[in-house]
């Protein structure tokens, strides 16, 4: 069949807007009957690297107006795109009527830094987690190293 993803050439959008629009638009394809089968989107937003930007209205979000020094209210910022980028995708899922039979694996590659060098510790303490309505067991945490 023809190929879902496409290249992407736009320049102007910030990507981690660019990335959950496609990511909507395959699924889209998919609640449309335009294309069938199951699919697989593997989302790797580069929001929360450097360099450190993001769009103004994020930065004017409420979450991040108190945010007072310069570097932290950009990376606030940037969570706040990636937060909507992440919750745009899963929106499209329950539209499309994916939601139930969706599995939404979470995984970072690091805590980052903030602009005095960071705290080794606390960046190598990563986030990841399952969201799946087909999985019927409760949560367990690994806890290694302690």
């Amino acid at each position: 069949g023809k190929p879902l993803l496409r290249p992407l050439h736009d320049y102007t959008t910030y990507s981690t807007e660019v990335y959950a629009k496609e990511a909507a638009r395959i699924i889209d394809s998919h609640a449309s009957g335009q294309a069938k089968g199951p699919f697989y989107i593997y989302a790797a937003f580069q929001a929360l690297h450097a360099p450190l930007q993001v769009p103004k209205f994020y930065l004017d979000s409420p979450a991040c107006a108190e945010v007072g020094e310069v570097n932290r209210h950009i990376f606030c910022g940037m969570a706040q795109a990636l937060d909507s980028g992440v919750g745009n995708i899963t929106a499209a899922l329950t539209a499309g009527g994916f939601a139930d039979n969706t599995v939404i694996v979470w995984s970072t590659d690091n805590g980052g830094q903030n602009g005095a060098g960071g705290n080794v510790r606390v960046a190598m303490r990563l986030l990841d987690f399952v969201r799946s309505r087909l999985a019927n067991q409760k949560a367990s945490v690994c806890r290694t190293g302690r």
